[in-house]
């Protein structure tokens, strides 16, 4: 158990990464519905990580930024989504696309149809706007992964990626790449060279620092700039008293118990 993520000083003492933001675990909702509630605890969690994307680097905001994880299921769809509606609720216009070629989630869980997307520009000169839909209610643009194509690596690691990603790069203030998981692919070392910085979510309690830092070992082979990481769903209560205060726990689970007492 020594071996395992519990907390925010794991991920940068553990996995020599920074830690970009902790984003705490969903109580009684999906993470999608607690995105729509502003004062939300997982909502406040990524608005800080908005923040610090913004202020990261020199120049500001990476124009490219490419969001993995070590295994699936660990939060990098929702964290890739989240993100986006952030810029897009700060006046930006962002892109999000889903370049997971082989299980891909955001048209699902957006609700749009996923027959054209990624897979049809890659394998075509379509004018890149073809593929892309506006996502009701969220002032985000998405492109859909599209239909599963039998080599996705072949297609990920082409000229015409790289190619998109520039025209994407100029048409919208943030493009946001969410890449399969590393383990076991080579899809997402790729696409993380080729972005402009990249963000590694972790799962609290399930990640562990030996298969996490051979996920990292195979993406800095391909020399990213590794932003940092996020620590998911994370639950302060099983920590400690001080992570619920210092994170801001207790006051926004006082706050949404007062609304709904009020209601």
């Amino acid at each position: 158990m020594g071996d395992v993520i519990h907390t925010p000083e794991d991920v940068e003492d553990k996995l020599d990464l920074a830690l970009l933001g902790v984003v705490p675990r969903a109580e009684d909702m999906t993470p999608l519905e607690a995105l729509e509630e502003p004062k939300s605890p997982i909502s406040e969690a990524y608005n800080s990580l908005r923040g610090a994307l913004l202020y990261l680097t020199p120049h500001g905001l990476p124009k490219i930024i490419a969001v993995t994880s070590a295994q699936a299921h660990e939060g990098k769809s929702t964290t890739s989504l989240a993100i986006a509606t952030g810029f897009a609720r700060n006046g930006m216009r962002p892109l999000l696309i889903d370049a997971d070629l082989r299980r891909p989630a955001l048209h699902k869980v957006l609700g749009i149809a996923g027959e054209r997307g990624l897979t049809d520009l890659l394998v075509s000169q379509d004018d890149p706007k073809s593929a892309v839909v506006k996502v009701k209610g969220r002032k985000i643009d998405l492109l859909p992964a599209g239909p599963l194509p039998p080599s996705p690596s072949e297609l990920l690691s082409s000229p015409r990626m790289a190619q998109l990603l520039e025209h994407f790069a100029q048409s919208h203030d943030v493009v946001i790449v969410d890449s399969p998981p590393v383990l076991g692919l080579a899809d997402a070392p790729m696409l993380a060279a080729i972005a402009d910085g990249t963000v590694f979510v972790v799962e609290a309690e399930r990640g562990r620092s030996g298969y996490l830092k051979a996920a990292l070992r195979r993406l800095r082979s391909m020399k990213p700039v590794l932003l940092g990481a996020v620590l998911a769903k994370f639950d302060p209560t099983r920590s400690g008293n001080r992570y619920s205060a210092y994170y801001g726990y207790d006051y926004y689970q006082y706050s949404s118990g007062e609304r709904r007492t009020k209601a």
